[in-house]
């Protein structure tokens, strides 16, 4: 009877009430491979084309920024976005931050906290050594600038303000990676004041619901200021934030997020879990149950739809689950929440590239805004920027590490042993072991072949078959592998990979077969090659294939 019931409910869910439960499994099957085939990780064709798009629009002469805080926005994003910091674009945003830092010393950080905090991020991000007074002086104006209850705000001051309290914890949470020195009460204020600030329902607004002066008891109800998507963002991710700070998250048992066994994590007394600072003022079961409480609150309401601030919104969620990752050590190399923000920022990017909220306010929010945080979130700059500081971290101790530190390898905050994913065993197990949730960020883009005659030809055709393999990171790596290997036997697996939707492959291809060839001045793949185009140059090989092989089977 039940399972009668659920199977009618589904088929009048899906339109189909026609439907015998044998097609309708078949129905729902199909669904669900449709849906997986559509996962997406930041260096998915699809998605690097979309912020193409969208660098491309900032870098257009005519778009206007409006003070340093905007300006280094635009860095931060074309920097996180690949571009390297000697880049013009990204060096005057340099310069612009390093000026609002100079200039605090008389003119204080300004009436908010955005701009500042944005600065000392890009800094921190491109060279935390080379700007360190600069970044020090952001960072002594935010100190002082913190209310006695642990929050920022306006300058004068007008309410307790959620937002920019969120970039000034995140500014001194990447500062103290880094290695500056950041007060433990300055932090342990703010973690009680987040705590306190959270609305019974899992959310926060963007003001307190309360004043100083007139009323100091919070007030949680509709007449006060309501839970918004992004403040409760923020929220939740200076909880996750202040958890890992305050070192709570180094006893944290794996869960969901368990490595592999192919994968070796360095001893647990030499691993770098961040800086962390002791503190015996702020209670850990409290910002555990903040951060259930945001969890459930965010399990029963996400969506990416908002119609104001809304990839202000997106990119603070993406900071919300690098850390929540980050303290649960999870490993999901294509998250649901993901591919469902890269959706709506396909159905909702602008023919010249850029974004913008339904809703825009006419000071605080514009196209080049809300483009860099859509940048920001499709290429997961808050997990870039965990990965990095926790692996220069390790870098500074020096425990633990090969002594080629070209082939460290980070998987959610961990470093990982480079001998167990940078051969083709290594692999193979790890594709057994993991099967769709392979990390792709544990592969090393070009694999280790056995010394042994017949081993390696069985690993070669292996990685043969793996160029069809639907993680691009694994085709990438089988092709890069392929491509030293000088034997004619790979032609056609590289023949193949020319059609690989993600260019890098088809390029790696491409240089294989003129290594294996040794024809090296032959055609190469055009700028935004037509399925015509790379057709032809297929054919081209497939020729050449037959000339020297007749009987190959091209």
């Amino acid at each position: 009877m039940e399972r009668r019931l659920f199977l009618r409910g589904v088929q009048t869910m899906l339109g189909f009430r026609r439907l015998t439960p044998g097609l309708l499994a078949v129905t729902l099957l199909a669904m669900l491979l449709q849906s997986a085939a559509r996962a997406v990780t930041p260096d998915s064709p699809e998605v690097q084309q979309m912020i193409k798009q969208g660098v491309d629009f900032l870098l257009k002469p005519n778009v206007i920024m409006h003070g340093a805080g905007e300006d280094a926005l635009i860095g931060l994003a074309l920097f996180k976005a690949g571009f390297d910091a000697s880049h013009p674009r990204v060096q005057q945003s340099l310069a612009s931050a390093q000026a609002l830092a100079r200039n605090s010393t008389t003119n204080g950080l300004g009436s908010d906290c955005y701009s500042a905090a944005v600065c000392c991020i890009l800094m921190c991000d491109v060279d935390p050594n080379k700007y360190h007074d600069d970044i020090n002086l952001i960072i002594s104006g935010f100190l002082q600038r913190q209310r006695p209850n642990g929050c920022w705000s306006y300058a004068p001051f007008k309410y307790d303000d959620t937002s920019q309290t969120q970039y000034c914890l995140l500014c001194l949470w990447v500062a103290a990676q880094n290695g500056f020195d950041i007060p433990v009460d300055a932090v342990e204020r703010c973690a009680g004041w987040v705590i306190g600030m959270q609305h019974p329902d899992g959310g926060w607004a963007y003001r307190a619901p309360y004043n100083e002066q007139t009323n100091p008891t919070p007030v949680f109800d509709q007449q006060h200021i309501q839970v918004s998507h992004s403040m409760t963002a923020a929220g939740a991710g200076m909880a996750y934030l202040c958890y890992h700070l305050f070192g709570f998250a180094s006893g944290a048992s794996p869960g969901d997020g368990q490595l592999p066994s192919a994968v070796q994590v360095v001893d647990d007394q030499k691993q770098h879990k961040g800086v962390t600072l002791k503190s015996d003022k702020v209670s850990r079961a409290a910002l555990q149950n903040s951060m259930r409480l945001a969890d459930a609150w965010f399990a029963a309401n996400l969506r990416f739809d908002a119609p104001i601030w809304t990839h202000y919104y997106m990119y603070g969620f993406e900071r919300y689950k690098a850390f929540q990752e980050l303290v649960l050590r999870q490993n999901n190399a294509e998250p649901a929440w993901y591919n469902q923000g890269v959706d709506f920022l396909r159905r909702t990017q602008q023919p010249n590239g850029a974004w913008r909220s339904p809703i825009a306010t006419t000071a605080n929010t514009n196209e080049p805004i809300d483009t860099s945080f859509a940048i920001l979130f499709l290429t997961r700059s808050s997990k870039k920027t965990i990965n990095k500081v926790m692996l220069e971290g390790v870098m500074r101790s020096g425990k633990g590490l090969p002594k080629d530190l070209s082939t460290v390898r980070i998987a959610d905050g961990q470093i990982l042993n480079p001998e167990m994913v940078e051969n083709v065993d290594g692999m193979l197990k790890l594709l057994e072991e993991q099967k769709d949730d392979l990390d792709p960020e544990t592969l090393a883009d070009q694999l280790v072949l056995d010394p042994d005659p017949q081993k390696r030809s069985q690993q070669l055709e292996h990685l043969r078959r793996l160029v069809h393999h639907k993680n691009y990171k694994v085709r990438l790596s089988a092709v890069k592998t392929l491509s030293t290997a000088r034997d004619f036997g790979n032609v056609p697996a590289l023949i193949y990979a020319l059609s690989d939707p993600d260019t890098n492959v088809s390029h790696a291809a491409l240089d294989g077969l003129r290594f294996t060839s040794r024809r090296l001045s032959t055609p190469g793949i055009p700028e935004n090659a037509t399925a015509e185009q790379m057709r032809q140059l297929q054919e081209y090989w497939k020729a050449w294939y037959r000339s020297v092989r007749p009987d190959g089977g091209l």
